[in-house]
């Protein structure tokens, strides 16, 4: 019983794998892009834990950078 509910599916894990590398390729930019902004990284870090959209972070850093309130 304990190994079925152990077992995880080659399929899932791959799927998971893929999923954790391109949310990890946009988190970086993500914080390259807030540190060149000026953005510090308790603001980086707290915007990406508390804003579910990761268009409006870059869109927030953007208008940051430029000189918006």
């Amino acid at each position: 019983m304990w190994r079925t509910l152990l077992a995880v599916d080659r399929d899932l894990l791959r799927d998971a794998g893929a999923l954790a590398a391109a949310s990890s390729l946009v988190g970086v930019s993500f914080g390259a892009l807030a540190v060149a902004a000026g953005v510090g990284a308790p603001v980086a870090i707290g915007m990406s834990l508390l804003v579910f959209a990761g268009g409006a972070q870059f869109l927030a850093v953007g208008v940051l950078a430029a000189g918006g309130p």
